[in-house]
């Protein structure tokens, strides 16, 4: 027979942490991704694939274009990314 313990208040102040990570991560990766169709569809920015260490493929942005983009529309990029700007992350 085995004997479950019962969670802990660490285990839970864990899983607390970890459930509002998931929940921060889930948001940035949608405003991430709001920026990234922004680039590639409204500015115009081109993509590359590679592939990486022969198993899985990237997408990258390549060239100074990159950075001349992300500088003239930063204002608007800025906007895209509140959760950022609220925690620090950015300034």
């Amino acid at each position: 027979m085995t004997e479950e313990k019962s969670p802990t208040t660490e285990d839970k102040d864990i899983q607390a942490k970890m459930a509002k990570f998931e929940e921060q991560r889930a948001t940035k990766e949608k405003e991430m991704t709001k920026v990234v169709n922004f680039l590639m569809s409204t500015v115009g920015l081109k993509t590359h694939k590679a592939i990486m260490m022969q198993r899985s493929s990237v997408e990258f942005f390549r060239g100074v274009n990159f950075h001349i983009a992300v500088l003239q529309h930063g204002d608007k990029i800025m906007k895209m990314i509140p959760s950022f700007i609220e925690d620090g992350s950015l300034k």
